[in-house]
């Protein structure tokens, strides 16, 4: 009995370690070596970029655009579209862009899965062509375990997960990259409305500064060391607890945020 208990430290032990080195590694120093993607922009190359206007979205337009990338923008409210067009237009001159706006909407955005299986399979087939392309996908920590109160939404961004997961092995070899990101709490329009923060809460433009350095580093990331750490401390738990467990105390979470939300909005409103 000793015997197991002795392998059973030293195989935890050995697991925590491979975990911090790799984390170590694809967060700061692979990036720092000259390991990640090499970025290549010019007057044919274009990013595609969804949720353009708002959070992640933005930033991901943002430093594509510093990059020199042309962009391709979407989004859902074309008011917004037009003016973040205007605004990219103006701090970058160089940049050539083109929107998609609300008939883009009615056709791909109607369900989340569908809009990113549309747009793969609109932009892949080009990018295999010219041996050449980048496929960054945005998932989320939710898709790492069930998330009573938010069950639609993480199992669309499990849907993500997987389709991107999958897709970055049959397409390896082919001069494609796809990543699939999984943020954790950034600092969004969502999350300042509903008044949410922590210690593990990160700027959107921080997040994606973290999490474009590891392109070509690891297929799935979770972006920024903090959101790295947090999925680790929840694979922890999972494993010591089993899922079933961790989703009814994300139950009780969720059911704790909603009703703190309902209340800040009902003394909104009086």
């Amino acid at each position: 009995m000793k015997i197991v208990g002795i392998v059973s430290l030293v195989f935890v032990a050995l697991k925590l370690t491979i975990s911090v080195l790799k984390g170590f590694w694809t967060t700061f120093l692979g990036y720092k070596l000259g390991f990640g993607i090499e970025w290549k922009a010019g007057d044919n190359v274009w990013a595609v970029v969804t949720g353009a206007t708002d959070g992640i979205g933005l930033q991901y337009a943002k430093q594509m655009a510093q990059k020199a990338y042309n962009l391709v923008i979407i989004s859902r409210n074309e008011d917004k579209l037009m003016a973040t067009q205007k605004s990219l237009l103006n701090d970058y001159k160089d940049c050539k862009q083109d929107l998609y706006g609300s008939q883009m909407n009615e056709t791909y955005f109607n369900v989340n899965m569908f809009s990113y299986l549309k747009l793969i399979e609109i932009v892949l087939p080009k990018m295999v062509d010219r041996k050449r392309g980048i496929v960054i996908n945005i998932s989320s920590q939710t898709a790492i375990t069930p998330v009573p109160l938010m069950t639609t939404y993480a199992a669309t961004k499990a849907f993500i997960r997987f389709l991107s997961d999958g897709l970055s092995v049959e397409y390896e070899g082919k001069g494609v990259t796809i990543q699939t990101v999984m943020p954790s709490m950034t600092k969004t329009k969502l999350l300042h409305e509903s008044n949410e923060s922590s210690v593990w809460t990160v700027g959107a433009d921080e997040f994606v500064s973290a999490a474009i350095q590891t392109v070509g580093i690891e297929s799935t990331t979770y972006g920024h060391w903090k959101h790295k750490l947090l999925s680790y401390a929840v694979h922890c738990v999972i494993g010591l607890i089993g899922q079933r467990l961790v989703a009814q105390m994300a139950h009780k979470v969720m059911k704790q945020s909603r009703d703190h939300f309902y209340l800040m909005n009902s003394s909104k409103n009086k």
